[in-house]
């Protein structure tokens, strides 16, 4: 804090002006003399490697700014790697160096203001500062802390840098772990790390259909569980949005064993919470979806088993999609794949199908809407 103050003074006295200007001097002046001499060693040194950096690299942050950080980062790592702080805590300590360094900031705002001129989102500088930290965090460390109950309190976007890392090493045994681990967090006793897991899945959601890694059925799973026992409404609502972008996710990747337990977790939160299960079918859409995997079927040498569990899952709207389409089979050979599809069904469905067949229903309702 006392660096990151002294570089401040060091700001101020490089913009003042005039009277002002000898003020500042004389304030940083007695800065310097309090401050700690192991202090004043450490920034002079830090100034000078970042100076000759500077000379061969081209970068918008000022000087003084890089400083203020790179004391930060240090200071934090040290912290981390003497295990005086955990990485739930790290976040919370640039915070407060991002706080104390808000003057600098304002001082220094020429990089900010070109970027928001520029039209480009800028991050916070607490956010800055924890992907800084996290980049100088040692492998080992980053593996230890996303296979702990400390998971969420990472970054989304810093676990998905390390699980990219890892499936483009072919290690997906590492990366399948993370991800179970951090899926697992969903039972965290307190709220909080609870609703970072939320965010975190949504976000992350690509990964679990990732090829080789296919979890996206067992999280959708755990997601429906969390769903229906959790009684935070913030953590509920996080929930709702990560399991509909992983049902998205199953279904834009052909997944039919994920969207037989999109369809299964439904039906179980329907039991316990009717009221969000009606308002989660719409979003996940899969019933929408049933005329594309329908055409899927017929294209197949073979209807996959997990799809004719989808289809049986979303039953009467199923035999309404494959009525209309029988409707429209040119080919002989597309007739019985569909006979053989409405029989996997089971009697019921069948008897709906001849029914519809018999009636002509599903066109008199097509026409009419």
């Amino acid at each position: 804090m006392q660096a990151i103050r002294l570089l401040t003074k060091f700001g101020e006295v490089s913009t003042g002006t005039g009277a002002q200007q000898e003020t500042l001097e004389n304030e940083l002046k007695g800065e310097l003399g309090k401050a700690d001499p192991n202090t004043k060693l450490n920034l002079q040194q830090l100034l000078e490697s970042l100076a000759a950096r500077n000379a061969t690299e081209k970068s918008d942050t000022p000087l003084l700014m890089k400083a203020a950080e790179h004391m930060a980062i240090r200071f934090a790592m040290e912290r981390f790697q003497r295990g005086d702080v955990k990485v739930n805590a790290v976040h919370q300590m640039l915070e407060h160096m991002s706080r104390q360094m808000e003057t600098l900031r304002q001082i220094l705002r020429v990089h900010e203001d070109k970027m928001s001129k520029a039209g480009l989102l800028v991050e916070s500088h607490a956010d800055i500062l924890d992907r800084m930290f996290w980049a100088e965090v040692p492998e080992a460390g980053k593996k230890s802390v996303l296979l702990s109950t400390e998971a969420p309190c990472v970054p989304p976007r810093n676990v998905r840098q390390f699980i990219e890392v890892l499936l483009d090493r072919g290690d997906k045994e590492g990366a399948s772990a993370i991800l179970q681990n951090y899926c697992s967090c969903l039972t965290a006793k307190e709220a909080e790390p609870r609703r970072k897991a939320a965010i975190g899945l949504s976000q992350l959601a690509d990964l679990f259909a990732a090829p080789g890694i296919d979890l996206i059925g067992s999280v959708v799973q755990k997601i429906g569980e969390a769903l229906i026992r959790d009684p935070d409404p913030e953590v509920q609502s996080l929930l709702s949005a990560a399991f509909v972008r992983l049902s998205s996710e199953a279904g834009n990747r052909k997944q039919y064993s994920a969207l037989a337990e999109v369809c299964t977790a439904i039906e179980n939160v329907a039991k316990q919470r009717p009221a969000m299960a009606n308002e989660l079918r719409p979003r996940i859409g899969v019933e929408n979806r049933l005329p594309e995997f329908i055409e899927e079927a017929l294209r197949l040498p073979q209807v996959p088993p997990d799809l004719i569990t989808v289809l049986r899952r979303t039953s009467q709207a199923a035999v309404e999609h494959l009525a209309e389409r029988f409707f429209r089979c040119m080919r002989r050979e597309e007739c019985d794949r569909m006979v053989e599809i409405v029989k996997d069904l089971g009697p019921e469905a069948l008897q709906r199908a001849r029914e519809m067949l018999r009636t002509g229903a599903v066109r008199q309702h097509r026409s009419s809407a």
